[in-house]
């Protein structure tokens, strides 16, 4: 879908993205409500619908970590005041672990979670568990055996809202409040709870249904607080996500890494969810959401470190592919150095950037070496084994591999462009073009090595191990190893 379309699908719209290198940019079109007129700005918070979800297991994770539960000890265990049955009446053994994943065997009711409006009478968890209301009239059971099927539920994620709050003694807007949105300093991003709409009520986006009415009272209400209850801006939302993907790289303090790590590792038998999320292709995660206010989505690119995200004040109708939310999510993210194969014409514009940065490199000292290297190049550009990046007419990263041996021959960045995310797009390209089954290998700088820092830290995040101490033109080297896919 064009760009232009998905603006005339949604009265507002608000994108934001981090790129690569770190370098954050903001758009909004439209209007947050069409009868006043008021325009979307940084400050209109939008409903982030099921990314509730993604913000509801980093809170489960934090609690899991500080020893305060167990994540795959049965939520029953946790529960007190309310209890999950089967469907026999018994207390099911579903895992915390298999609720946050959508693995429970709970299933969503027909047409629930949907049509509440603010002015209706106010509805409790306790009521939606047991369906007694028309917002849900199924009652919350574990009516498939744990990991046996893949359910989407909400209502999954309101038993986690019971636990938290019976855990915590508090409410479960508080509750995250204390342990996620004041640490990370988010003062736009809160759970809809009656008293936080009031409090925010004139920054919020108003929804706007399917045939593109207004819904009645502006907005809907929303007990399911962490199935779909978030409002946030995108900027906010891209602050929770960078805060992860710090933690993803070992460089924050938000999760232990390893908590983070397993969050995003593919579940058994249903690999394209993770804990709280989904994961997409080349490594992407997604948390997204659709309501009858709004549809929303958060796409972080795990090897490279972008993020986008998108959110609207509309029920399109149909999913975010379809209406161009996803595309937006990826528009700044295709922009910038894209990488092609080189090929001989891109020859004098390679080696100019292979001699600025020869310094860092044993084996390239001379003008012989230089042009021995040269003809090396255009050999792997015969060869579609030669991958640049560009910006214009300069080269500004380049790098070789060889499918023969499996492995990464050599890998520059311009240092005009470094910390732009390029080094990242070439390997995860070469990792394309290499055969995952077999292990892949590329040599680099010892530890300790000044010059091999950085090196280092990009094959470690993309799941290369340490291996052998080897010499390479009498330099000390060491090669790392990408484990293949071996079944």
């Amino acid at each position: 879908m064009e760009y232009g379309n998905v603006r005339e699908i949604f009265p507002g719209i608000g994108c934001a993205w981090t790129e690569a290198g770190g370098k954050t940019t903001a758009e909004y079109y439209g209007v947050a409500d069409r009868e006043s007129n008021t325009p979307v700005n940084r400050d209109t918070i939008f409903p982030a619908c099921s990314i509730s979800k993604f913000i509801t297991a980093i809170c489960v994770m934090i609690l899991n970590e500080q020893g305060t539960m167990d994540i795959d000890r049965p939520v029953n265990h946790y529960l007190q005041q309310w209890k999950l049955r089967t469907l026999d009446g018994s207390e099911s053994n579903a895992s915390i672990r298999s609720v946050l994943c959508h693995t429970a065997g709970i299933i969503d009711g027909d047409d629930a979670f949907y049509g509440l409006r603010r002015n209706d009478p106010e509805i409790s968890l306790a009521d939606i568990l047991e369906g007694k209301t028309t917002y849900n009239s199924r009652p919350v059971r574990a009516e498939k055996p744990q990991g046996e099927a893949f359910e989407y539920s909400d209502a999954g994620y309101c038993v986690l809202q019971q636990m938290l709050q019976e855990m915590m003694q508090k409410p479960f807007d508080k509750i995250v409040r204390d342990i996620l949105f004041d640490p990370l300093g988010l003062h736009s991003t809160f759970f809809a709870t009656p008293d936080n709409m009031a409090c925010f009520e004139n920054r919020m986006a108003t929804g706007y249904d399917e045939e593109g009415l207004p819904i009645p009272g502006r907005f809907p209400a929303v007990p399911d607080l962490a199935a779909s209850g978030l409002w946030s801006t995108p900027e906010e939302l891209l602050i929770i996500a960078r805060e992860f993907m710090k933690t993803y790289d070992g460089r924050s303090g938000f999760l232990k890494q390893k908590t983070v790590r397993e969050m995003v590792k593919p579940v058994e038998k249903f690999p394209w969810t993770g804990l709280g999320l989904f994961i997409g292709d080349h490594d992407t995660l997604i948390s997204q959401g659709w309501g009858e206010n709004g549809q929303c989505m958060l796409k972080i690119h795990c090897r490279t470190g972008e993020i986008g995200a998108v959110m609207t004040n509309r029920n399109p109708g149909v999913d975010q592919q379809a209406s161009g939310v996803e595309q937006l999510a990826d528009r700044k993210l295709c922009e910038g150095d894209q990488v092609s194969f080189g090929n001989p014409d891109d020859i004098e514009s390679w080696m100019n950037l292979v001699r600025y940065v020869s310094w860092n490199f044993p084996g390239l000292e001379t003008k012989k070496a230089l042009d021995e290297h040269r003809q090396t190049v255009l050999k792997f550009m015969g060869k579609k084994q030669a991958l640049c990046t560009k910006n214009d007419e300069e080269i500004t990263g380049v790098l070789l591999f060889s499918r023969n041996r499996n492995m990464i021959c050599c890998l520059a960045v311009s240092p005009k462009h470094r910390r732009e995310g390029i080094a990242s797009k070439l390997l995860e390209k070469a990792l394309d073009e290499l055969d995952r089954n077999r292990d892949i290998t590329v040599s680099t700088f010892r530890e300790g090595d000044a010059k091999g820092v950085a090196p280092r830290s990009l094959y470690r995040k993309f799941g290369f191990l340490e291996g052998e101490l080897t010499v390479e033109f009498d330099y000390p080297n060491q090669v790392f190893v990408l484990k293949g896919n071996r079944c």
